[in-house]
């Protein structure tokens, strides 16, 4: 009896999560992103080394091509020297939202974004995972 359960409840999950009614595609979206961080100005004189990042993001197509984003993004950098000590690590973390432009190329599933938007974040200074400084958002 339970394994006639378990396999009914994984078949209407697998209806319900793959199932189209009458859009090709979907309007909700998730993105995971990660990657290298390189900071492109100095931080109260001193030069952060090129560190690690991630960001998530979701998004909703309001019309064919146009959505609107949301999400969350997280950067740390090191320095070798810093005003502020030399165990200290630099992070950065804030909130990221604004429109897209979706636009499929040429009848492949490969596409491209265009977004604008807006960044609401702050930097934290740490020592061994203490935040010692905060710049506010």
């Amino acid at each position: 009896m339970k394994t006639k359960a378990i396999v009914l409840t994984a078949i209407f999950i697998t209806l319900f999560f793959c199932g189209n009614a009458q859009e090709k595609e979907k309007r909700f979206g998730f993105e995971l992103s990660s990657g290298a961080s390189v900071a492109t100005q100095k931080l109260g004189g001193s030069t952060l080394n090129p560190g690690v990042g991630f960001e998530g993001i979701f998004h909703y197509r309001l019309l064919e091509r146009i959505g609107v984003y949301a999400g969350w993004g997280w950067n740390k950098f090191g320095a070798d020297e810093s005003f502020a000590g030399n165990d200290i690590s630099f992070e950065e973390t804030g909130y990221v939202f604004g429109l897209q432009f979706k636009h499929l190329i040429g009848k492949s599933a490969t596409s491209y974004y265009l977004r604008t938007g807006g960044l609401y974040n702050h930097i934290e200074l740490e020592n061994d995972g203490d935040v010692t400084h905060d710049s506010g958002h």
